[in-house]
């Protein structure tokens, strides 16, 4: 019964002082670790979030924000309570994020997400956000490029070669081509900030797990001609 605590601790731990985080972690029967904020449990699962408080003033990010996190955790538990006793390890969430600003009333959001759930190594995902305060909506790549023409064939062009080049001698084409082409799907982890798209790409979506995961910055001045004029600065 530990795990399905820990979904409730966690959830408090997200906002609650470093003390009441504390407290509640020894009141389930956890150790807390304050140094890194880290509450862990005998039964081999651990949960590490780090929380972006620097949206608490814009409620209707937050909702966004905290149903994707709520989701994460609940997986994670999911997976811990039918998972193998035999695992090689203990069982693991850890997520970070980092801002960009585009201007100041659009913001992206990268949540970095590293998971163990059993098997040869740990797992490593993306989840983006870029919100739009003027209007109170969350941003997709198809609001953002021009509707007609092929603007996403121009972003994927820029992708692939770069991404190529990257790799190097070690490039698969193929592999490339199938997890960089022109769907939307493929590039629906992305960050905008003052001068530049960033598209972020994890294991085994253009190259083994082994490569590790890419990501490619392209700049706005390359985008000119299929970025929305609402939002194309100069």
């Amino acid at each position: 019964m530990k795990t399905i605590i820990l979904v409730c601790l966690a959830a408090l731990l997200l906002v609650a002082p470093a003390f009441a985080q504390e407290d509640a972690c020894v009141d389930l029967g956890g150790t807390y670790d304050n140094t890194a904020g880290v509450c862990s449990f005998a039964n081999g699962l651990t949960i590490e979030i780090e929380y972006p408080t620097e949206f608490a003033s814009e409620p209707w990010a937050m909702t966004v924000i905290d149903s994707f996190l709520d989701e994460q955790r609940t997986a994670i538990v999911d997976a811990a309570e039918v998972g193998s006793a035999g695992s090689p390890g203990p069982y693991f969430l850890g997520i970070e994020y980092d801002i960009f600003q585009y201007e100041p009333n659009v913001k992206s959001i990268l949540f970095t997400i590293s998971d163990y759930t059993g098997g040869a190594h740990p797992n490593l995902y993306y989840q983006t956000f870029t919100f739009n305060f003027h209007n109170n909506t969350v941003l997709e790549l198809d609001d953002l490029l021009v509707p007609s023409g092929t603007p996403l064939t121009t972003v994927s062009t820029i992708v692939i070669a770069d991404l190529a080049a990257q790799m190097g001698v070690g490039a698969d084409d193929s592999w490339i081509a199938g997890g960089a082409g022109p769907t939307y799907e493929n590039y629906a982890n992305f960050v905008l900030d003052a001068d530049s798209f960033t598209f972020y790409f994890p294991p085994y979506q253009v190259a083994p797990y082994a490569a590790g995961p890419f990501h490619v910055d392209v700049p706005l001045s390359s985008l000119r001609s299929v970025f929305r004029p609402p939002y194309m600065k100069g």
